[in-house]
């Protein structure tokens, strides 16, 4: 065999090993992370996880709360990247990833919210585009719409960085094999790590409410305990001295979840009403200012 027939051999075996390599292994990787199935050690470099959820599914997760089921994922690092929705702009179907990630990383903890477009609108004071402004200046990131056949919007995913409510910052998440579905035995569950220096903003009735909104959905016994004045009726003792029931934070963290601040309403130096939608109704929280700033009365 001459040297010029030698060099075609080698080209073409070359070439068949790499289609080879790109037909199976590659594709093969591919679709198991598609399906949810890759290993955790697939190889030395990082790879994405995916997961898909419908609204039953995750309302299932959130204890009847969609959103809540939402965040549960973004607990422990899955981002919803898109939708799909029916005729009528209804959701379909939900697709979340989960980054590359590398140990001793702490991977960014999320949080989701679901808004139509009168939610929005009434966000903005009767503007869909200031209601937008707004949630872009909470930090609040679109990510996807649904829509129905003749391109009305129906439901508006947004999502945001959690802040962590205690210092040194938020716990690791816990690792969750993508090949199986994030059930609520697996999901994080009961109050967030605390600290005694929870934070909080009481400057204002606007700020109080929506520090004890970030209290409630994140389980803070601290930042809770601060955010009812001595005032209010005994019901709301066991927030104040942190020993409310697991069951007690788990109900408030699904009723405040996905919560607005729509309006605010003081009432002379020390009472203030701050109106909130919240997802099964509105709700008004009476507040009053004290020595530690304003703080909610009832509701």
């Amino acid at each position: 065999m001459n040297v010029r027939h030698q060099i075609a051999r080698g080209f073409v075996l070359s070439s068949l090993f790499i289609l080879t390599m790109l037909s199976t292994g590659f594709d093969t990787v591919a679709v198991a992370q598609m399906h949810g199935t890759a290993p955790t050690d697939a190889g030395p470099a990082p790879h994405w996880r995916f997961m898909r959820h419908d609204p039953t599914t995750l309302k299932q997760l959130g204890g009847g709360d969609m959103t809540a089921g939402m965040n549960k994922l973004g607990d422990v690092g899955y981002e919803l990247f898109i939708t799909t929705a029916n005729d009528q702009g209804a959701t379909g179907w939900l697709y979340f990833r989960q980054s590359p990630w590398v140990a001793p990383m702490e991977r960014p903890k999320l949080e989701y919210k679901v808004l139509d477009d009168q939610a929005i609108t009434d966000l903005g004071r009767s503007s869909f585009g200031d209601g937008l402004t707004k949630l872009e200046n909470e930090g609040w990131q679109l990510l996807a719409i649904t829509s129905d056949r003749r391109g009305g919007a129906g439901w508006h995913f947004f999502s945001r960085e959690k802040v962590a409510m205690a210092s040194g910052g938020p716990a690791a998440a816990p690792s969750i094999s993508a090949a199986q579905p994030l059930s609520e035995e697996s999901a994080p569950r009961g109050p967030a790590p605390q600290s005694a220096e929870a934070q909080g903003d009481f400057s204002t009735p606007r700020a109080a409410v929506q520090t004890l909104i970030a209290g409630a959905t994140s389980r803070n016994v601290d930042l809770l305990s601060k955010c009812f004045a001595d005032s209010a009726p005994d019901e709301f003792a066991p927030l104040r001295s942190k020993t409310a029931a697991q069951k007690d934070l788990d109900d408030l963290a699904t009723l405040f979840q996905g919560a607005t601040v729509t309006d605010e309403r003081i009432k002379g130096d020390r009472k203030a009403v701050v109106s909130v939608k919240l997802g099964s109704r509105d709700e008004e929280i009476e507040l009053t200012k004290t020595a530690a700033g304003w703080q909610v009365v009832d509701f």
